[in-house]
């Protein structure tokens, strides 16, 4: 490297500053400490992060940069070991994954190993101890034989060479990460660091959570840090995990950091975590900037003591929710709300429409309420009723309905208790006598295991029409807890039909935007693309079972140009190698289906045809949770269409819908043989 002018803006309290300075004058270069008055500089060429994980938000900023000649550096290194990894990051390309970053492979001279518990190297792909050996690692502490016979043992593994040099000592990082297959290393925070935490007695890691978040939002969150509060330390179901998130600087110029059209995204997000339940945050809280200390990193203890709702935020409302005209009852159900809830619900406006599950209500919490119900009113109302309700104005209903009747007199428990202990019986054998089988008896403390849960499912299935999800069989564990699962299911099927009922269909696929006037292309069936082979298609759903089909028949076509996949949620999913397909990360329940401005006007300008082809195909779960992906995606790539091909009035839209539509109609279903473009 030739000799650099380094900007040194690190406070001289962390340990980085130092080899800030060094940098500079090692390679004979010059180390200026400037105010920020004089921080922009065009002749800037290397941007060097360290001790903080880099994240998408930093990678979005340097693109707005557009400053090609500037490289990015994520380098790695405790103090005691300088810098042992470097990652060249590739910010300008926008397929790149910004949920997470690598560190690098091991610089020259140096050693890099992912060790186990025990100091035995791990394979590739296993995660485990960074160690580092080599040139830069330190001797030890100083005066510290002990620790530093701990923390700096015996490189076993060293080459000959190395051993020639003196470079006999490794360094255990304390930080865990893995080795890719091509060398390349991936760090995943410390081993026993603060982000590591325990919740209704599972232990996770936070990061995990963070990087699934940003992976889940496809573009629609910057960064995510996540913490655990806890109402009453002595009560550990009143713990529960927050995320405060940053947004694109696009999505925030258009919606800010707060209101519905934020709230349904951040919902969205969290619903779609491939995680456990115990790790999908109940509260998440959009920030325009994430706090830093004085070292630059980001400032968790500041965050954990932080507002969890912003003064301006309307209370997060379901769309589907009945007036209880009972402003006594509203309230009395609203004080305990706030009674079990606490921290959750502060700076909150409960109304008629605030869902329990919305503003942070979990399953544990509901019973809790159930209790305080009693406990207030003497009133017994069925957990399954509560589930069922969701809304302060269909509770505060139920409690109006119950006070007219005596509490003996209503139902405490549920019709299916009986058929689901019944299951257990046929599934169990004589593995448990049935007396032992009670509402609070636990499936795998009387004889159960997950073979067996699994015919627990199937059972369910045949006997009540109801598949309920594994998952949700093992996190309710107990007689009770499953009936309660199985009673939710039916509730909410049979309320979304009545809730469905209501719904202005008009209003749902009207279009509040002036859209452009657009010419038919009456009979003429060409594409107008200047050449036999310029046809570009706009795909969604191209992942899927018949969009991996659709795809191919359009990349076999030699009359196509390229195939623009959009909404693309997993781009770890191998697509068809093909120079015709261009894929872009995203979701069809984000802005734009998950692209920039830029891009969307550079593909839908030169579109011939758009197949949309993307959708959540579920015949239980209710409209309004599958309202953004399935009809304000096709809304919004109507709009993107007509806007940005106003010039091309042949572009065809194809919409692809399933077969089981037709049940709904009394028309027969035909066949009809057409051209796809």
């Amino acid at each position: 490297m030739k000799a650099q002018t380094v900007l040194q803006q690190i406070a001289l309290s962390f340990d980085v500053s130092w080899w800030q300075s060094l940098l500079g004058l090692a390679i004979g270069g010059t180390v200026i400490a400037a105010g920020k008055d004089r921080l922009r500089q065009s002749a800037w060429e290397w941007h060097i992060s360290t001790g903080e994980e880099v994240n998408g938000n930093l990678v979005e900023r340097f693109r707005r940069l557009e400053k090609l000649d500037l490289r990015f550096l994520n380098a790695y290194g405790p103090a005691k070991t300088i810098i042992p990894n470097a990652y060249d990051i590739l910010y300008q390309d926008r397929n790149l994954d910004i949920s997470s970053f690598p560190i690098g492979k091991a610089m020259p001279n140096y050693s890099v190993y992912i060790m186990d518990q025990d100091n035995h190297p791990l394979p590739a792909g296993v995660p485990g101890q960074i160690v580092i050996g080599g040139a830069g690692v330190a001797s030890g502490y100083i005066n510290q034989p002990n620790l530093t016979a701990t923390g700096f043992p015996k490189d076993t593994l060293a080459s000959a060479r190395a051993v020639a040099n003196g470079w006999i000592q490794t360094h255990l990082s304390g930080g865990r990460g893995y080795m890719r297959e091509d060398g390349v290393f991936v760090a995943l925070g410390r081993i026993n660091g603060d982000t590591q935490v325990k919740l209704r007695g599972q232990r996770f890691e936070l990061r995990e959570v963070e990087v699934a978040m940003v992976a889940a939002g496809q573009g629609g969150i910057s960064e995510a840090v996540c913490h655990i509060r806890c109402r009453d330390e002595k009560d550990a179901a009143s713990a529960f995990l927050v995320a405060h998130v940053t947004l694109p600087q696009e999505i925030q110029k258009k919606y800010g950091t707060n209101g519905p059209v934020i709230d349904s995204m951040l919902r969205n997000i969290v619903s779609s975590l491939a995680l456990p339940q115990y790790m999908r945050p109940s509260v998440v809280v959009a920030l325009q900037f994430l706090p830093l200390n004085h070292h630059g990193k980001v400032d968790r203890k500041l965050l954990s003591k932080s507002p969890l709702k912003m003064a301006a935020e309307p209370p997060k409302s379901s769309p589907r929710f009945i007036q209880s005209r009972s402003p006594q009852f509203q309230n009395e159900m609203a004080a305990i709300w706030r009674d079990i809830l606490g921290d959750l619900i502060d700076g909150q406006k409960l109304e008629e429409g605030s869902d329990f599950f919305l503003v942070g209500g979990n399953s544990l919490l509901l019973i809790k309420v159930q209790s305080k119900i009693k406990e207030r009113t003497r009133h017994d109302i069925p957990l399954a009723k509560l589930f069922g309700a969701g809304t302060l104005g269909k509770m505060a209903a139920i409690l109006r309905d119950n006070q007219q009747y005596d509490n003996k007199e209503q139902p405490v428990g549920s019709p299916n208790e009986g058929k689901m202990k019944q299951i257990w019986l046929s599934v169990l054998g004589d593995i448990v006598s049935e007396d032992v089988i009670t509402s609070d008896a636990d499936f795998f403390l009387v004889g159960g295991n997950s073979l067996l849960l699994i015919g627990v499912q199937n059972e369910v299935h045949k006997q009540f029409g109801a598949l309920l999800p594994l998952v949700s069989l093992f996190e309710a564990s107990t007689l009770g807890q499953m009936v309660i699962t199985l009673d939710t299911l039916t509730i909410e099927n049979h309320a979304s039909r009545e809730i469905e009922a209501d719904i202005d269909w008009n209003e749902e696929v009207a279009f509040h935007e002036q859209l452009p006037a657009i010419t038919s292309p009456g009979n003429n069936h060409e594409l107008n693309d200047g050449s036999p082979s310029g046809i570009v298609v706009v795909l969604t759903g191209a992942t899927g079972f018949l969009g991996r089909h659709i795809l191919q028949k359009l990349v076999s076509d030699d009359t196509v140009k390229a195939v623009h996949c959009i909404a693309v949620r997993d781009v770890s999913k191998p697509l068809i190698n093909s120079p015709k397909v261009i894929i872009y990360p995203g979701d069809l329940r984000d802005p734009l289906l998950g692209l920039s401005d830029d891009a969307a006007r550079r593909v839908f300008s030169q579109a011939s045809a758009v197949i949309h082809n993307g959708a959540d195909v579920s015949f239980l779960r209710t409209y309004w949770t599958l309202r953004a992906v399935n009809v304000l995606s096709t809304k919004a790539l109507v709009q993107l269409a007509i806007k940005h091909a106003i010039d091309k009035p042949q572009l065809r839209f194809h919409f692809v819908s399933t077969a089981g539509v037709v049940q709904l109609g009394a028309d027969e279903l035909y066949e009809e043989a057409i051209s796809v473009l």
